[in-house]
């Protein structure tokens, strides 16, 4: 048995090629191309507005919490200010918040793709 894509020779009971990654039977490789084409019209590019959103709120809180930081805790005060054990903690629950803001847009983008990929497959059978 060969792939049809790269021409190797492949095991006979093999579901996708060993070399290329290519699906060996031709329902599974119209699904494969019609993922690939559609992969490649969007050249990469993530088009679900809300993961956007909730990406862009992220990066804004980050960058948020860093100037909070450096407005209220000025680098002259001391660990004995009251200003700076208020900024300390702001600046550390300001990011890690807005990291687990960005870790959510990266699920609800992995979802969308997820959800694509099924979606595709379902039509083309």
């Amino acid at each position: 048995m060969y792939c049809n894509n790269c021409k190797q020779d492949l095991p006979v009971d093999a579901p996708f090629c060993i070399h290329c990654g290519t699906a060996t039977n031709e329902e599974e490789t119209d699904v494969n191309s019609s993922i690939a084409l559609k992969s490649v019209e969007t050249g990469n590019q993530r088009k679900n507005t809300i993961g956007s959103i909730v990406f862009s709120i992220g990066i804004i809180e980050v960058i948020c919490s860093v100037i909070v930081f450096f407005i209220i805790g000025k680098p002259e005060m001391s660990y004995d200010d009251f200003d700076y054990m208020v900024a300390l903690p702001w600046l550390i629950i300001g990011t890690v918040s807005g990291f687990f803001t960005i870790a959510f847009a990266e699920i609800i983008f992995l979802l969308s793709e997820i959800k694509n990929k099924i979606s595709t497959k379902e039509t083309s059978r």
